[in-house]
């Protein structure tokens, strides 16, 4: 174990950070689309089995409305998480973004990423360094941070789980096999994400998954499975317990009325932006120009580092080594393919659900939830190939200590223009530079006092009016049974705090 100390250092220092600082009530929230969800649930959604199921169909309540049933699994985790947390709040004060898919992301997450490496020959010390980086990367931490919908935290989940499977010592057996194209199935039932899972397997695995024409036939048959779940059987069922019959095809979206209204020139600009967004946020690369003046010797050092990486890198794969390390190589090769593809996928699906001509830039904050894996594989194989020791102490020191230090301020722009006021458009100008995230301030009030006065209030401890109740601390409250649940989540006539 005495060999893997600076990794497990790094585990728990990743795990300070995001007690002392993610999980804290001044950066911890709730998306407010999570709002009427939590009212529907709280009113008319008590836990039996029975009900349940079927409220886990009720896409016009869990989907707004959208003509969309393709996730029934997240909204029943949601139906579940929501009780899960009403219960909490009977013991102890409520946590704005407390949920079970949280505590999947921050344990079972970084421990399958250790594990699937150590089978992939990347030594224990790398493995720890590893997971403590896919667990301080935006994307990841955004699951942790905001508490939304279950679907992304269930799909990274399932693709961990694939992985491993992937990754099991001597040959697949078919009933191994069998199992794994289960769990891509039924990725999808949680998210759409899951097509991210179904084409990196076979990125990754495929000498291992298809030794025969016969698996790679009954692989690539489970997207005709999906197809005939969202468009036939999701909707049957939808319509037999009363909800109605959903036409996905009517899903704007999908639908040729909305894709006129992008201007081709202005969707692609976005999609190379948020493409080096990607990239960018995801490997600690800031834009030196906006990072505050004491930040900028660790940004420039950063950037400096990175580059030489990058050359040694480059020397390595351009000279041949006495002592090759294939397997490195391979899965280094392997993971930047995939990074490339499934960040160019993440920027094809932002403009695929622009609102506006210009486009849309977002970053990889939660839409880029299933990025971590990719970027955490690299950066092992990567470690594990550099030698020199210097190099890789600096690299890991810089970028970690970019990416705690960058996060908590997205993240605080995120909360911001999703409250304060309810304007997420704002969030791409932050990331496109117009906005400097650095400058922006939001309201200053206590929180974790706010959140002892819902609790006690929920205890019939102390009056609380809603107007008293800022705006982000809504979901809270409806869930701690303080304000009804037939109360609009954005009142027009509100107290100053919660409008401020």
């Amino acid at each position: 174990m005495i060999p893997a100390r600076g990794g497990a250092l790094a585990v728990a220092a990743a795990y300070l950070f995001i007690f002392l600082v993610v999980l804290s009530p001044e950066h911890s929230w709730m998306q407010p689309e999570l709002i009427p969800m939590k009212q529907h649930i709280r009113e008319h959604v008590p836990l039996s089995v029975s009900t349940v199921l079927r409220e886990s169909l009720n896409y016009p309540v869990f989907e707004g409305h959208v003509p969309r049933l393709t996730r029934p699994v997240s909204s029943l985790v949601e139906i579940l998480d929501t009780h899960f947390r009403m219960t909490l709040w009977e013991f102890t004060r409520p946590h704005p973004s407390l949920s079970l898919t949280m505590l999947m992301t921050l344990f079972l997450d970084p421990l399958l990423v250790y594990l699937l490496l150590r089978r992939m020959s990347v030594n224990a010390d790398t493995a720890l360094w590893a997971a403590a980086y896919f667990l301080l990367q935006p994307a990841s931490l955004s699951l942790v941070a905001m508490l939304f919908r279950p679907a992304k935290a269930l799909v990274n989940f399932l693709m961990l789980v694939s992985f491993w499977l992937s990754t099991s010592p001597g040959n697949i057996s078919r009933g191994r096999f069998a199992v794994l194209c289960g769990v891509v199935l039924f990725g999808f039932l949680c998210d759409e994400t899951a097509l991210v899972t179904f084409l990196a397997l076979p990125l990754f695995f495929r000498e291992r998954l298809f030794t025969s024409p016969g698996r790679l036939v009954a692989y690539l048959l489970i997207l005709p499975g999906v197809a005939g779940l969202y468009l036939l059987a999701l909707p049957a069922l939808a319509e037999s317990v009363g909800f109605g019959w959903v036409n996905l095809s009517q899903y704007e979206y999908f639908s040729q009325s909305h894709f006129p209204h992008l201007k081709p020139a202005s969707a692609i600009a976005a999609a190379l932006i948020d493409l080096g967004l990607v990239f960018g946020e995801s490997l600690g690369l800031q834009k030196i120009a906006l990072v505050p003046l004491r930040m900028k010797p660790l940004a420039l050092l950063h950037l400096g580092i990175f580059l030489a990486t990058l050359g040694a890198l480059y020397r390595l794969y351009r000279s041949p080594r006495s002592e090759p390390r294939p397997d490195h190589t391979l899965l280094l090769m392997r993971a930047s393919a995939g990074i490339t593809l499934f960040a160019m996928l993440h920027a094809f699906l932002m403009q695929m659900s622009a609102d506006r001509v210009t486009g849309r830039i977002w970053g990889p904050y939660w839409y880029g939830a299933f990025l971590p894996l990719f970027f955490t594989a690299a950066f092992a194989a990567a470690d594990a190939l550099l030698g020199p020791r210097l190099i890789r102490a600096v690299a890991r020191f810089t970028l970690f200590a970019i990416l705690m230090i960058s996060f908590p301020f997205i993240n605080a722009s995120q909360k911001l223009h999703h409250y304060y006021p309810h304007a997420p458009r704002l969030i791409e100008d932050v990331y496109s530079g117009l906005i400097n995230r650095y400058e922006e301030r939001g309201p200053d009030f206590d929180r974790a006092s706010h959140l002892y006065m819902i609790h006690a209030a929920s205890h019939g401890r102390g009056g609380l009016m809603p107007e008293e109740i800022p705006r982000e601390l809504f979901g809270v409250a409806i869930e701690a049974g303080i304000i009804p649940a037939t109360r609009p989540p954005y009142p027009e006539d509100c107290g100053e705090v919660m409008c401020r």
